[in-house]
């Protein structure tokens, strides 16, 4: 009778341990949001330097032909940006600190200027004024917005030595 006794309690144990398994299911939420915003230059908000916009040196007192430069250094080639993508941005920039009336200029130390023109492509068929910003909806990657410039032909460099402006890029989204 123990035999059949310890046969019966190991079945009993055995059978109490099955009743107690099982299985639940259930859901997890996995949630994230990612809000708009651009990265410029490796910075998130604040000031950034865009580099420079340099004309070169000009060997003569009458600008005879139109003067050509880029933006370089820097930001790489100028304003460069990555926004999160699908996000709208504008890049304005304003007049500078010496426009005279409707015109951009760089100012000599001793008050004489030279009127140039700041454009978005480089057949300089867009102008780029304080008034028309380049407005884009981002493609989540970088992404290059070169400033080209002109000096028109026809003005006189009344002084010799170095004439300087500074222009306010404003990005917004």
């Amino acid at each position: 009778m123990s035999k059949l006794k310890a046969l019966f309690i190991t079945c009993a144990c055995l059978a109490s341990n099955m009743a107690l398994a099982g299985t639940i299911n259930g859901t997890l939420a996995i949630r994230a949001e990612v809000g708009a915003g651009c990265q410029i230059d490796g910075t998130s908000g604040g000031t950034a330097n865009f580099g420079v916009l340099d004309f070169g040196p000009i060997l003569t007192l009458e600008i005879e032909n139109d003067v050509y430069g880029q933006t370089s250094g820097a930001g790489g080639n100028g304003i460069n940006l990555t926004c999160t993508q699908g996000t709208a941005y504008t890049i304005t920039l304003d007049d500078g600190e010496n426009h005279t009336g409707a015109r951009r200029a760089m100012r000599h130390s001793g008050g004489a200027t030279l009127e140039y023109e700041l454009y978005r492509d480089a057949s300089l068929t867009q102008e780029w004024s304080s008034s028309t910003p380049v407005s884009a909806s981002a493609t989540g990657v970088s992404e290059s917005h070169t400033v080209y410039g002109v000096i028109r032909a026809g003005q006189t460099a009344a002084a010799p030595g170095a004439y300087q402006d500074n222009v306010l890029v404003t990005i917004s989204w």
